[in-house]
């Protein structure tokens, strides 16, 4: 029986240190070089890790996951923990299906929803390909996902890329295209809509590639849960506020 193979959906970086090189294999291929313990469900670091310069400063631990394999470096007092998950790739587009859970109440582990993850890294990543060394745009999406949803202010910035000149995003217009990102989250929360900004989108970058059904589907409302439940929409209008605080005590005070 053919088995398609698995792909790790993101890469993670760490020091130099690359956790999973995208490199397609199949289950089996991974569990032969991770180690399988039966008794636990556990993937094991092996030889394979004590090989690389790293292990001699960081030390790995793979915590227990049901869905997806979870990696944990510690240095001293210092940690960092990051999330590996498995999709297979639809047909020869950037959506995979996905072993991520999903927001539903109970998703048995054998059902895997479909991601656009893979194909948003590689809008950042053309993004990044044209943008000049001292752009900004990533600074600021990390400022605001510190004060709000990382997902929601994600997609936010995705579409104002995708609009604004990535010349535009420097350290002189990074106020403005702070204000830009507000603005344009209030102006969603006022209508109850943010559109996803992979499915249905007419104007993505050539390089991003698509199944015909998500390119031309109707835009996908991320903030349909506001629709209709008023005490959800004023939960997100405090958030926004809060938010808006956030951003000027970091303009006034530096934190």
């Amino acid at each position: 029986m053919y088995r398609k193979p698995l792909k790790a959906v993101e890469q993670v970086t760490v020091e130099g240190f690359v956790a999973t090189s995208g490199k397609a294999a199949t289950a089996g291929e991974m569990l032969a070089v991770g180690g399988w313990n039966g008794h636990t469900g556990n993937v094991w670091p092996c030889r394979c890790w004590e090989a690389l310069p790293q292990s001699r400063d960081w030390r790995l631990e793979l915590p227990p996951s049901r869905r997806s394999c979870r990696f944990k470096l510690s240095r001293g007092s210092g940690s960092f923990t990051d999330e590996m998950l498995f999709g297979v790739q639809q047909g020869d587009s950037d959506i995979f299906v996905s072993s991520q859970n999903t927001e539903a109440f109970f998703t048995p582990s054998t059902m895997w929803p479909e991601t656009c993850s893979v194909a948003e890294v590689k809008f950042f990543r053309h993004i990044n390909s044209q943008a000049p060394c001292d752009s900004w745009h990533l600074k600021c999406l990390q400022l605001l996902g510190r004060a709000a949803n990382h997902y929601t202010l994600k997609t936010v910035v995705m579409h104002l890329l995708n609009t604004i000149p990535v010349s535009w995003w420097g350290r002189r217009q990074f106020l403005q295209r702070l204000g830009d990102t507000t603005h344009y989250l209030c102006c969603s929360l006022s209508e109850r809509r943010l559109n996803h900004f992979i499915v249905g989108n007419q104007s993505l970058p050539e390089v991003i590639r698509l199944l015909p059904d998500v390119q031309t589907a109707e835009p996908l409302n991320i903030f349909h849960y506001l629709t209709g439940d008023d005490a959800t929409y004023n939960w997100a209008v405090r958030g926004y506020h809060e938010l808006q605080d956030f951003i000027r005590r970091i303009v006034l005070f530096g934190h």
